[in-house]
């Protein structure tokens, strides 16, 4: 991906993420590609200590109409 135009500084933007320590609670991007902007923004809206239980990652719960996909990422070889 080092050589894709479009992935230009992220080495570099990894490498300072790296240098941070603990979670994002808040966080808001903005990226304009090919003259187009978008604008996006999350929230923790609650924080708990202790394990995940098992049952967070049953597919079994997934809502109907939605399915599992491999990242697009993994792709781009």
């Amino acid at each position: 991906m080092a050589n894709n135009p479009m992935f230009k500084g992220m080495s570099k933007m990894a490498d300072e993420l790296k240098k941070i320590e603990g979670i994002t609670i808040a966080e808001a991007t903005s990226v304009k590609i090919m003259g187009r902007s978008m604008d996006t923004s999350k929230e923790a809206v609650e924080i708990k200590k202790g394990p995940i239980p098992a049952s967070a990652f049953d597919v079994a719960l997934i809502a109907k109409g939605y399915k599992k996909v491999p990242n697009p990422i993994t792709k781009m070889k």
